[in-house]
């Protein structure tokens, strides 16, 4: 599909949205100004772009749920973009490659390396820290806005994190309900094997504890920033791995719910969505409408 055709098709979106005729053709002209911008030095689309197409999706995705109030754009209206049942403070945000050549990941991009073989662990870290970075960005947008009045500080507040240009980058498993993205939240390592010492029969399976990550200024940052104080004030992160061109659906979108959030989220309130929860003895679990994954 050209990019222009799934401009059209987001267009279409924005018109059945129900919003007012100022905010639809509002969002629709940002839109087509940054189809026309020049992409990344991992993307031939622009950032803004990505971001634009991830805001139109994820209001897409969380129609079924129940009502959305929009953020007026359009008149410059101050706080998140979405409420979802005047209970649920969304703010949507797309991870990018930031400066791809100072930070290592142009060198490891699908673009740049041609089939060859790379050291995906050191990509992996590279791609953590960008998630990581976008989560931090929206946590302070959060504290800002509490501090100016513009948000609520007594209702939960989600973060819906796309994965943009990176979604070409990142190795996530749907079978696995996204559990890669848990390395930046609780701090998920490599995968452990526990063998027995005399019937050398699997006894076993896990991963390993990495609380932290280095940057490539090699700079420490926080890759469980669930564990971490200062984000209780996030209650949960839905989390997309699709590309540009997937819609955002139960297979490829997940909650990742806080356990120690201050505003918690009530479960039910997600239907038919897998969603990863704490339970009773702090096990990190994927579950939907209740049951195990």
């Amino acid at each position: 599909m050209k990019v222009t055709e799934y401009t059209d098709y987001m267009c279409e979106i924005l018109l059945r949205s129900g919003l007012s005729s100022d905010e639809i053709n509002f969002r629709i002209g940002r839109l087509k100004h940054a189809e026309r911008m020049h992409g990344s030095q991992i993307s031939i689309i622009s950032d803004p772009y990505y971001s634009l197409v991830h805001e139109i999706k994820a209001l897409q995705f969380l129609f079924p749920l129940g009502n959305v109030r929009v953020a007026d754009d359009s008149h410059g209206q101050a706080g998140c973009d979405y409420v979802l049942n005047e209970k649920y403070q969304i703010e949507c945000v797309c991870s990018t490659a930031g400066k791809a050549d100072q930070n290592g990941l142009a060198k490891f991009c699908a673009c740049n390396t041609l089939g060859g073989l790379i050291d995906y662990g050191k990509k992996e870290i590279l791609l953590y820290s960008r998630l990581t970075s976008s989560l931090r960005d929206k946590k302070e947008f959060y504290q800002k806005h509490i501090a100016a009045g513009t948000m609520s500080a007594n209702l939960p507040y989600i973060i819906f994190l796309g994965l943009g240009p990176l979604s070409q980058e990142m190795m996530i498993n749907p079978e696995k309900n996204g559990i890669e993205f848990t390395g930046v939240l609780l701090g998920k390592g490599n995968p452990t094997i526990t063998i027995h010492s005399e019937t050398r029969e699997i006894i076993g399976q896990g991963y390993t504890f990495r609380p932290r990550i280095e940057k490539w200024n090699h700079q420490l940052i926080d890759s469980a920033i669930f564990c971490n104080p200062e984000y209780t004030g996030i209650s949960g992160i839905l989390f997309s791995s699709a590309d540009l061109y997937e819609e955002y659906t139960s297979q490829n979108t997940w909650l990742f719910i806080n356990p120690y959030a201050i505003n918690k989220i009530t479960k039910k309130d997600f239907q038919n969505i897998t969603y990863w929860a704490a339970d009773r003895n702090m096990m990190y679990r994927a579950y939907r409408n209740g049951k195990r994954k």
